[in-house]
């Protein structure tokens, strides 16, 4: 009775499943709380709670909700090849490895320890006094929530992610192809998961324009701008669907997708730690581009700082350089008159000889710091350029990428803490709950088909697997208690990978608003301080010409 019942269930929510497409997702969704209590009886949000909250462990102590899981976190304690200990060890020193690396920040900038601390009160200063121009802020628009964003709950939600990503299990770089294997690839393969799953198999994405994405335009997109195409989500090479929509609509826990982007956006989660066995691993299958080396020297200078000064050209110092070299130049007009009619004083004597240290320190400080900018941005341009010949994304939906990213990471993550109390029953062979099981089984396969969705998407992901194609894989499913351990290594693997993803596109996003900082300056900045270097210059000249007529 008992195995016909299992049987019973197995086959309904795999029905349920099956059936789904984008079209009826609203609906599905709404009828699957009603559809989980008439299978086992009980109230869905009961059950999460049992089934990811600490209570699922016999502990009754603080619930990981951030996630939109409700706990899960501490579950790895059970798990004896990663013990909780070494993981909470490596989360505790985080923001030490989070720091920018003083030597690697010194030779970016061509500074030493001194023009640091110099740069470090200027951006205490620059903090309270926001940028004149407008522009520079428009790269920092994103796809948000118009909900207003609870400071506590922001607060707790980064605390998470972060936390989450440091206990992650690590494998090393030679087990991640063994666990990879577990993805389905193939034509027979893929075939038998569709008949089960249906998925995507229409052809990817062309993104250098996304109005003739599949190579003739598409009628839903004739006559669209730019940030609509921003904006377009493409379910299959028919279907296009609004992005902002998707992501209210898309819930992934307690919190849609939309809200997800401004907790990562408003929380200022931009850098992630990369676990070094993926780095190592995805370095050894694409000899042309080090992206180990890459990574750990750029993550630290371009997106480990609170604060834009890598692309900030300007310092407190150089507005009262500018203010002197004025008065400089006034006291010095107004001698040249003066002394037509009467002897020079002592007083203006001392004067001259303080114009003639003021101009002399202050075009050699603006001529050095010029300098030392001439270099950040060659530097900034290297980068950038050597980025996108490895991935040369459309920079025009960059904003658009950013987005997806965001929720891929977040949804992998949510994957993971939704199997990994399954996991750590099978390390601690526990006995599995029967319902428990197809519950996580169900919502495992819903959250696949949101990330399919979003990979299908993104252009970084789809460059990235084509250049590392062992991870060009369908995700496995569960379908029974044997493929959970299989299931759960993949999904952490892919979530490592995808860190590097995200990490990767933000170093995109930062450069490019360096770029915009770098063409303002040069368009309106540069000439100004050429200018001051010219008056200070003509100070210095001009005020050892009246000493010499005075000797």
């Amino acid at each position: 009775m008992l195995i016909l019942l299992c049987t019973h269930i197995y086959w309904k929510i795999n029905t349920c499943v099956k059936k789904i497409n984008f079209a009826e997702r609203e609906s599905e969704h709404k009828r699957k709380d009603s559809d989980v209590q008439d299978d086992f009886d009980v109230d869905p949000i009961s059950m999460a709670m049992e089934l990811l909250s600490m209570n699922f462990y016999g502990k009754e102590t603080e619930k990981l909700e951030e996630l939109g899981t409700m706990g899960g976190s501490e579950g790895m304690e059970h798990i004896q090849e990663h013990p909780k200990e070494e993981h909470e060890d490596k989360y505790n020193r985080r923001e030490s490895q989070k720091k920018i690396e003083s030597e690697g920040f010194e030779s970016h900038e061509g500074t030493s320890k001194e023009v640091q601390e110099e740069e470090a009160k200027e951006t205490q200063q620059h903090e309270i006094e926001p940028k004149k121009d407008s522009s520079l802020l428009v790269y920092n628009t994103s796809y948000k929530s118009s909900v207003e964003i609870d400071k506590a709950i922001l607060h707790d939600f980064v605390k998470s992610i972060n936390k989450s990503n440091a206990l992650l299990p690590i494998y090393s770089s030679y087990y991640i192809e063994e666990i990879l294997g577990a993805g389905i690839s193939g034509e027979e393969s893929i075939s038998k998961l569709h008949e089960e799953y249906p998925i995507n198999q229409s052809k990817k994405i062309n993104f250098k324009n996304l109005k003739f994405a599949f190579g003739t335009e598409l009628e839903s997109l004739r006559g669209v701008d730019e940030e609509h195409l921003n904006n377009a989500l493409f379910f299959d090479d028919f279907f296009v669907c609004n992005l902002n929509d998707f992501l209210n609509e898309t819930i992934v826990g307690k919190f849609s997708l939309a809200e997800v982007n401004s907790y990562y956006n408003e929380g200022s989660i931009k850098l992630i730690q990369c676990n070094a066995d993926i780095l190592k691993y995805l370095s050894s299958k694409f000899a042309q581009f080090n992206i180990e080396n890459f990574l750990s020297k750029n993550m630290g200078i371009y997106l480990g700082r609170n604060d834009d000064s890598i692309c900030r050209f300007w310092n407190s110092k150089i507005p009262l350089i500018q203010e002197h070299t004025m008065k400089d130049l006034t006291f010095l007009g107004n001698l040249k008159i003066n002394k037509k009619s009467r002897n020079v004083t002592y007083g203006e004597q001392q004067e001259l000889r303080q114009v003639i240290y003021n101009g002399s320190r202050n075009s050699s400080y603006m001529i050095k710091k010029l300098s030392v900018y001439e270099k950040r941005i060659e530097q900034i341009e290297y980068d950038l350029g050597l980025l996108l010949q490895i991935f040369p994304i459309n920079m025009k939906y960059l904003r658009r990428e950013v987005a997806i990213i965001t929720c891929i990471h977040y949804t992998l993550s949510y994957s993971v803490e939704l199997v990994k109390p399954l996991q750590s029953n099978v390390m601690n062979k526990d006995i599995i709950k029967n319902r428990d099981f197809y519950y996580v089984s169900s919502c495992l396969n819903e959250l696949i088909n949101n990330l399919e969705i979003l990979e299908f998407n993104s252009e970084l992901y789809n460059i990235f697997i084509e250049i590392y194609p062992s991870f060009d894989k369908h995700y496995p499913r569960l379908n029974s208690f044997q493929d959970i351990t299989s299931v759960f290594s993949f999904l952490v693997v892919k979530l490592h990978f995808t860190v590097v993803i995200f990490n990767t596109v933000k170093l995109f996003s930062k450069l490019d608003m360096c770029t915009v900082d770098i063409a303002y300056y040069r368009e309106n900045i540069l000439a100004v301080y050429n200018k001051i270097i010219t008056d200070a210059q003509t100070s210095l000249r001009d005020a050892q010409d009246l000493i010499k007529e005075l000797t």
